[in-house]
């Protein structure tokens, strides 16, 4: 990875599965995923939400999302590496 990467923030967004984002970072902090959970609470508001896919089937964009945290769509900036956060929905809302 490059020494003192470049850190930029685009448009935030917030998808419909967003609304499970606390629920999950609660959970988390539980866990042994806690410091990662304290960094997503940290950030949460300036993340960009995206689709995984070009056509979504109707109900999948209530359930799911990705945030990418490292690469080249930032927020920090790498041609090398990805890292990304995946949201899911519980498995049974309407």
């Amino acid at each position: 990875m490059e020494k003192n990467p470049a850190v930029a923030f685009n448009q935030p967004n917030h998808l419909p599965v967003c609304d499970w984002l606390n629920r999950a970072i609660d959970q988390g902090l539980n866990e042994r995923t806690a410091p990662l959970a304290r960094a997503l609470m940290r950030v949460q508001e300036q993340l960009t939400w995206r689709y995984g896919y070009e056509r979504m089937r109707p109900g999948l964009a209530r359930k799911y999302a990705y945030a990418e945290l490292l690469g080249s769509n930032g927020p920090v900036i790498s041609e090398n590496l990805i890292l990304s956060v995946v949201l899911f929905a519980p498995k049974h809302i309407p």
